[in-house]
């Protein structure tokens, strides 16, 4: 059965690899770690879906079921997510334009912050950050 995603005001972090909690639980901390900005912190601001029931799910399929007029993104933990120690999440553009829905790429957890931020004030798009990945499809940084 497949289960709708929550509705929320922040972007997702779905995890979808349930084979190790510490790794997870290491995930976590580096998303949560906050970024020094001007010598304020600034915090990634992310809703946590840990639930089985979106174990081994594809972004693909994540996109079918998020729901319409939520979050423009979302982030995917997988096992690729938890097996590095840059914790390379999934990003999933959700926005309504079929031409930008469901296009990903991976983003080191330390540049969530960053990421959410520009996003969140319209400072940059989606594709900005995609096209800005390294030659492993791995966005590390500007």
């Amino acid at each position: 059965m497949d289960k709708q995603l929550p509705d929320a005001d922040a972007p997702l972090m779905i995890r979808t690899y349930f084979d190790d909690p510490a790794a997870w639980a290491a995930l976590r901390r580096a998303v949560e770690t906050p970024l020094l900005v001007e010598g304020e912190p600034l915090e990634a601001d992310v809703q946590y879906v840990d639930d089985r029931a979106y174990e081994h799910v594809t972004p693909e399929r994540l996109v079918a079921l998020a729901p319409a007029g939520g979050a423009y993104y979302c982030f995917v933990a997988d096992r690729l997510a938890m097996a590095s120690d840059e914790h390379p999440v999934i990003a999933v553009d959700l926005d309504d334009d079929e031409e930008r829905r469901g296009r990903t790429f991976r983003i080191v957890a330390g540049e969530l912050v960053s990421f959410d931020a520009n996003l969140s004030i319209a400072n940059m798009d989606f594709w900005e950050w995609a096209d800005a990945a390294d030659a492993d499809g791995i966005f590390r940084g500007f």
